[in-house]
């Protein structure tokens, strides 16, 4: 596969795909986003997808040139450039995180400085919603 700007999941279908496990959030989020990479696996023996325990042991199995993977933009940010990054085509998932807690909390106070801090931040791969 020659590198691309950009890489869209059809081509990525008879290649061999490492995720997290079974009933990982971001596991569940890449098949709901890409069911044609479940579909395809259902129909293709040829295209084999691969289970690990963690996103840095999928790296480094990636990094051995055993398959590729998706990972969230906030694991992409590797100071050792083990992997070559090409971004998703859009749209591509992507999440939310937010802060919830009771109403009767009695640390509100302590809450807003902890968010006025997390939006006074620059943190790679993340848009700020307010």
């Amino acid at each position: 596969m020659s590198l691309k700007s950009e890489i869209n999941s059809q081509e990525i279908l008879n290649e061999t795909l490492l995720l997290l496990g079974k009933g990982h959030c971001f596991s569940e989020q890449i098949l709901t986003s890409y069911p044609e990479l479940i579909q395809n696996h259902e129909n293709n023996p040829l295209q084999k997808t691969l289970e690990g325990t963690s996103l840095e042991t999928i790296r480094y199995t990636v990094a051995s040139n055993n398959g590729m993977t998706i990972l969230p933009c906030s694991a992409t940010q590797d100071s050792q450039k083990l992997l070559t990054y090409i971004p998703l085509k859009h749209p591509s998932p992507s999440r939310y995180v937010t802060i919830a807690f009771r109403k009767n909390f009695s640390r509100k106070k302590t809450l807003t400085l902890i968010l006025k801090s997390l939006q006074n931040i620059s943190l790679p791969c993340t848009k700020k919603n307010t």
